[in-house]
């Protein structure tokens, strides 16, 4: 039919070799179905990205990394009709684990830099990572935090292949999407009435107000972190009217 790109919208294409709390294959042919696909994607010559988020703590098991399935999933080359295999992975670093509390999947700090910098030993130089503040355990003092995490980690792979290396870190606010668990429990902390102003609940904005920060102070924190963490040209394609260099405070 034509197509040569495939954009992976899946939220999470390693889920095929979730692991059950005792350690057991939640699917016993798991990574190899997820080989069979990728392998099958290479031999047809498609480029692709994981556009919505990839759980790249997949990629290490007992404090290895697994460069066979590393390999499948991100091998890529240049040839003379253009790109081939993956050329831009979409990191989800949500709480980047410095206190693990929300996302226990997620690996310990180190470990996150061993992986992403195995990604670049893959050629992956294009990477773009999520994290979201204003939850209401997140102070100002724990957002920093995040901030400097992202810090050490565009420095440290910066080091490593500058040639390649191209990181884009997209900063979201916490959004209560109606129905969503985090709807659910923390609704009354919402500082609009939702039914009448629907189009605040978006991941760009901020719309709770936390015993820490209120919704507005969580939105200046996100476009501050924003400015710091990336290049001005990069912010105008990726973020766009949602950021600039000193927000004008609601009347």
């Amino acid at each position: 039919m034509g197509v040569k790109t495939i954009v992976w919208q899946e939220d999470n294409p390693l889920s095929r070799i979730q692991q059950t709390v005792s350690g057991h294959d939640v699917y016993d042919r798991g990574r190899e179905e997820l080989l069979e696909i990728f392998h099958l994607a290479r031999s047809y010559g498609f480029a692709w990205e994981f556009a919505n988020g990839i759980e790249f703590g997949k990629f290490s098991n007992d404090g290895k990394i697994d460069h066979e399935l590393m390999d499948a999933l991100l091998w890529n080359r240049q040839t003379d009709e253009g790109w081939a295999g993956c050329y831009r992975v979409q990191i989800p670093l949500d709480n980047m684990n410095l206190a693990k509390l929300r996302f226990p999947k997620l690996l310990v700090f180190d470990e996150q830099l061993e992986v992403l910098a195995a990604m670049l030993d893959h050629g992956i130089g294009h990477q773009t990572y999520d994290l979201f503040i204003g939850y209401p355990e997140h102070s100002p003092g724990v957002v920093d935090q995040f901030t400097e995490g992202c810090l050490r980690i565009k420095e440290t792979l910066s080091g490593l292949r500058p040639d390649i290396y191209r990181p884009y870190f997209n900063v979201f606010t916490l959004s209560l999407l109606p129905g969503a668990r985090d709807y659910d429990t923390l609704r009354d902390q919402l500082a609009f009435d939702v039914d009448r102003d629907p189009e605040v609940i978006a991941i760009f904005l901020s719309a709770i107000n936390t015993e820490h920060m209120s919704y507005w102070d969580a939105f200046c924190k996100r476009v501050e972190m924003t400015n710091r963490l990336n290049d001005g040209g990069d912010i105008a394609t990726y973020d766009g009217i949602y950021t600039g260099s000193s927000p004008t405070a609601p009347v």
